[in-house]
């Protein structure tokens, strides 16, 4: 992934990395479930940031 954390354009790298690797695909095929990330501010970092992941028997639908 060349994208900077935390963005948007880092949250899609991270879905298609997740969605073209089959090895996670193979791992991940029997587990539901949803994934938060939740930045909270700092010196660098002005608001707080929450992003979320619908992973789904090995895909992640939504970023």
């Amino acid at each position: 992934m060349s994208a900077t954390f935390p963005s948007e354009a880092w949250l899609k790298a991270l879905q298609e990395k997740i969605n073209s690797d089959e090895k996670h695909q193979q791992i991940a095929k029997d587990w539901e479930g949803d994934l938060l990330f939740i930045i909270e501010p700092d010196d660098t970092l002005k608001d707080r940031l929450t992003f979320y992941l619908d992973l789904w028997h090995g895909t992640c639908r939504v970023a």
